[in-house]
């Protein structure tokens, strides 16, 4: 699973539903836990929470374009897991009601995500939206004295997270059989070898 291309693409559907930068300069959609200051009012924080994988959805062989016939390394084998992943996107507003509110801005990512474009975004990324939470109230006091609004939406995602290793198919074998008639004695032994 290639992480970096899941949070792109994750960013840019929230950049589109609500209409927030996510590049520099002036982005106002970050994730979570990296130290970098916070941006004006209205922005959005995203965080992972839970990455948790439901089953193995199988094995699957290739031949290694790149083994030029070398014995060893023929294969790649692909592993694939099914994950439940869920995300959290938390709104800072400067407005408590209205458009411009945290819960209104949280309710457009909601709204757009069966838009064609979106959906095809997502699909590309490899990404299945499951659910969503509800959108939920988490004001807060900042600098001792004034209200912030925000609100926080909890996203449940379906995600495929595959590994790769090369492997190898055996061409020779080589197998001897002894035989003994009913007295016990040995026969002479059969050689083969099996070439694929």
């Amino acid at each position: 699973m290639d992480e970096t291309k899941i949070e792109d693409a994750l960013t840019a559907w929230v950049a589109a539903a609500t209409g927030l930068p996510a590049s520099d300069p002036g982005a106002k959609i970050v994730w979570g836990d990296q130290g970098s200051p916070r941006p004006a009012t209205p922005w959005i924080s995203m965080n992972w929470h839970i990455s948790e994988s439901v089953g193995h959805a199988g094995m699957k062989y290739t031949r290694d374009q790149s083994s030029n016939g070398h014995d060893g390394h023929e294969l790649v084998a692909t592993s694939t897991v099914l994950e439940r992943d869920r995300i959290s996107i938390q709104c800072f507003a400067a407005e408590a009601t209205g458009p411009n509110s945290a819960r209104a801005i949280l309710n457009r990512i909601v709204v757009s995500r069966k838009l064609p474009a979106i959906a095809a975004a997502l699909r590309a990324a490899g990404i299945g939206v499951l659910r969503f939470g509800p959108i939920t109230n988490v004001g807060a006091v900042v600098n001792v004295t004034q209200r912030e609004p925000r609100a926080q939406l909890e996203v449940f995602l379906a995600l495929v997270n595959q590994a790769t290793a090369p492997d190898t198919t055996i061409d020779t074998v080589n197998a001897g059989v002894k035989v003994h008639d009913e007295t016990g004695a040995d026969v002479p032994s059969l050689d083969f070898t099996a070439t694929a």
